[in-house]
């Protein structure tokens, strides 16, 4: 299972299956913290969703430019696009785990 790690020394995996049925299909990255969760898509463009005890809101992230090429790196680029974000995000809410 593909791992990562954060500036900040967060840690995660992930697992996909492109095979599944679309009922079982689920594209979402969810990071807990002890002052909230923030939720993401990977393959989608959809708004990052950031829930604390002040309430939810979702944060509107631009598209990147993507461009025909294989999946890794499409999913690469979209990743590097969004880790600034999602990091400047934690810091500010200080999500430590």
């Amino acid at each position: 299972m593909p791992s990562f790690v954060l500036n900040q020394g967060l840690t995660g995996s992930g697992a996909w299956c492109f095979a599944a049925h679309e009922s079982a299909r689920e594209d979402r990255i969810e990071i807990y913290g002890s002052k909230g969760r923030l939720s993401f898509s990977v393959y989608t463009y959809a708004p990052i969703h950031l829930c604390t005890s002040e309430g939810e809101r979702d944060i509107e992230v631009a598209n990147p430019h993507m461009f025909n090429s294989l999946l890794l790196s499409q999913l690469l680029r979209i990743c590097k696009d969004m880790v600034p974000v999602i990091v400047r995000v934690l810091v500010q809410l200080q999500l430590t785990g």
